[in-house]
Formats: structure tokens, sequence, C-alpha cells
């Protein structure tokens, strides 16, 4: 018997290494906590995997669709025209008086 590269007599010591720490009342409690962890680590991974599977398809469906409800990134694109992008006025600080713009 190989379990993770432990033979079975180093099972057997593990074991009762572990029984002589924490007794006979607390194996139990443990197992059922070891058990429960198991179950819910084997859960979440397999919804990780899942949701990777499904994102990484929608990626592939979207890049074989050519992205139809994305536009596509261009500098064309991203100019505007003039008439959307309106003056931006001068700071009032810096005048004449107040050469460096400090505000009293």
């Amino acid at each position: 018997m190989d379990f993770f590269g432990i033979g079975g007599w180093e099972l057997l010591l593990i074991l009762v290494v572990v029984f002589m720490i924490f007794g006979p009342r607390k194996l139990p409690e443990i197992a059922q906590k070891m058990g429960k962890f198991m179950y819910n680590f084997k859960k979440y991974s397999t919804d990780l995997n899942q949701t990777i599977k499904s994102e990484v398809e929608k990626v592939a469906k979207e890049e074989v669709l050519g992205n139809p409800g994305k536009q596509p990134s261009s500098s064309s694109s991203s100019a505007k025209s003039p008439a959307s992008n309106p003056p931006v006025a001068p700071v009032a600080a810096a005048d004449a008086g107040n050469p460096e713009g400090k505000v009293e």
C-alpha cells in the first residue's frame, strides 16, 4: 500500500502517535472536522473548475463571433470631436499679484 509516498507501517505509526496525542475522545471529532473540510474543499474546487471552464468557453466564443457587443479598440474610436471636449477655464489663483498660485 502506497498512500502519498507513505507505506502501511509509516501510516500505522502516524495513526498511533495521533491517537496518543489526542486520545480516544477527540479522535471522532477530529475525523468529523477533517471529513467536512475535505468535502468542502472538493465542492469548492469543482465549482472553481466549472467557473473557469465556462469563462474560457465564453471568451473563446466571443473571439469566434467577433465581439458583437463590444466596440473595437482603435485610435479612431478614442479620438473625440472638438465639440465634445469643452475648453478648460484658466485657474484664477495664478494672477499677477500671486505668481506662485497660492490660495490665501
